[in-house]
């Protein structure tokens, strides 16, 4: 059976748009105002230099990798350096307190928008090239010899695309000021696949507090409707849910490299990114609201994630002595539950492996 993707999205394909404009986003608020909830999905990137503590976790780590290094060979070294940097940028791109928002997408009813706010990368000029290790490098890619000559060895290389200036954008704090009427309203659903990181992404920039209501998750959502699929990722979900449908399969999924990629790419990337979150969330919550089982689990889910972003940012205070004491009742009560379930059980089963249940409950 086809689906018509157009019809729940309510003119989700249109051209990508850009925004560029303060105007443009009061006018954003206005239409989600009007529609009463709306999707939205961050990109992000690490900045180690800002962070003192990486920059010496990162020098740390460089230092012991180096010396445990048996080639002298400087390109060899500087690779390594590059990689370890490129790990630590997205240790920091996960970290919601100290990551750097650079793109946000909105979609409703009826439209999307992709959002730009410091991305690097215009329009490619020279694209990039790769050597699989077939060929000699380019000059100025090839291994030196001692003499200090350049090697015609044939090895892998990289040469980085050449990009033109990106567009003007708007600044962080220009774009999540006029925002600030839908992320503060209670009233208004704010959507967003696992959206526990986009909110605390973004939580930081806003001059107001984050409601506690009106966040919903569509991997959640998910989770409520079949708990039993073997992955909740947004192409997991949009495969599942519209026939195997591949939403990414012309540019692939671009949010590890969405730093580095044209600005016309990564402006697709948002919109398609946000677009589907809004399509999934309408899709679910036609199977969940009409269902009282499902809606009050999803109301409870809702409460405990709002609960758990201030526990993520802020922390919890714990009164040890009460925790040792519970930890002691709850290992009694293990036990207890152990030995009630051998009564039941062939020897040597164990409840913590599959196999064992699987044999168990189903021969």
């Amino acid at each position: 059976m086809s689906v018509d993707i157009r019809s729940e999205g309510r003119g989700l394909i249109a051209p990508p748009l850009v925004v560029s404009t303060i105007e443009e986003i009061h006018e954003i608020v206005k239409i989600v105002q009007s529609v009463g909830a709306f999707a939205f999905d961050v990109e992000t990137r690490g900045i180690v230099e800002r962070h003192a503590d990486a920059m010496n976790a990162f020098n740390t780590e460089l230092k012991q990798n180096l010396a445990d290094m048996v080639t002298t060979s400087p390109a060899v070294r500087e690779a390594t350096q590059e990689r370890l940097m490129e790990k630590w940028r997205g240790i920091i791109a996960l970290d919601p307190l100290r990551n750097e928002v650079f793109w946000i997408g909105i979609a409703t009813d009826g439209h999307s928008w992709a959002i730009p706010m410091g991305h690097l990368c215009g329009e490619i000029i020279v694209p990039e090239e790769v050597g699989d290790g077939s060929t000699v490098p380019p000059t100025g890619y090839r291994k030196l010899k001692k003499d200090g000559t350049e090697s015609e060895a044939k090895i892998r290389y990289r040469i980085p695309a050449v990009f033109s200036a990106p567009p003007e954008q708007l600044s962080r704090s220009d774009v999540f000021t006029a925002l600030e009427p839908l992320f503060s309203d209670p009233n208004i659903i704010k959507v967003g696949h696992n959206v526990k990181f986009d909110a605390r992404s973004i939580r930081k920039y806003l001059n107001v507090e984050l409601p506690l209501s009106g966040f919903m998750d569509t991997m959640l959502m998910q989770h409520i409707v079949n708990e039993n699929l073997r992955g909740y990722s947004l192409t997991d979900l949009i495969a599942y849910n519209y026939d195997g449908h591949d939403a990414y399969y012309k540019e692939g999924k671009l949010g590890k490299i969405i730093n580095t990629v044209a600005f016309s790419s990564a402006t697709k990337y948002v919109h398609l990114d946000v677009r589907w979150t809004w399509m999934l969330y309408k899709r679910l919550w036609n199977k969940i609201k009409n269902k009282e089982g499902l809606r009050n689990a999803l109301d409870q889910d809702m409460i405990v994630l709002r609960v758990i972003m201030d526990m993520e940012d802020i922390g919890i205070p714990i009164k040890k002595s009460a925790m040792v004491v519970l930890g002691r009742e709850l290992d009694g009560r293990m036990r207890d539950l152990l030995n009630e379930m051998s009564q039941f059980t062939p020897l040597g089963f164990n409840p913590d492996s599959n196999k064992s249940k699987q044999e168990f409950l189903f021969k």
